[in-house]
């Protein structure tokens, strides 16, 4: 697991464990919904949530390179 500590909220702890296995996916919301066991729509909706309240969250890889292109 993480460096979590006890007493952490279970949003903490959902929030931790959706950004670290988006890391582990380079980004990949596919692939880490997959893993989460979630829809990627759910997956979406919860990024959009982190991204409104400041929170970084780890972007597809590439995603830098294509964006940069328009």
């Amino acid at each position: 697991m993480t460096n979590l500590e006890v007493g952490s909220t279970l949003a903490e702890v959902v929030r931790t464990h959706i950004l670290g296995t988006l890391a582990h996916c380079n980004g990949n919301r596919t692939r880490s919904a997959k893993l989460l066991n979630i829809s990627v729509r759910c997956l979406r909706d919860r990024i959009r949530q982190y991204t409104e309240s400041g929170v970084p969250v780890p972007r597809p890889a590439g995603s830098e390179t294509h964006q940069s292109q328009h």
